[in-house]
């Protein structure tokens, strides 16, 4: 938990450190925080993991942020939406 505090947010160099080419750009960061979670969801998670093959063990859940996620689609422009008519009365088979 000290090194997570110290090193966030995680910037693009370390990042690239560890994995091959440069996946992340200079602007990217990680930042890791600190998660809240239950410990009833806590153990609902070990035992999702593990199906009872690994004792629980205690864990501190963390977040991380502000990551960017690059896509091949490239978003398309068109006219402002003017009206939209919603049937929700209208049974659709398929």
């Amino acid at each position: 938990m000290y090194v997570l505090e110290q090193c966030s947010p995680l910037v693009a160099s370390t990042l690239n450190s560890v994995t091959p080419g440069d996946s992340f750009r200079e602007n990217e960061t990680v930042d890791l925080v600190l998660g809240e979670i239950s410990n009833e969801e806590l153990l609902q998670l070990w035992e999702t993991l593990g199906h009872g093959e690994r004792p629980y063990q205690i864990s501190i859940p963390y977040l991380a942020r502000s990551v960017v996620i690059d896509s091949s689609w490239i978003p398309t422009e068109g006219p402002p939406v003017q009206s939209r008519t919603l049937d929700m009365q209208c049974v659709v088979e398929g």
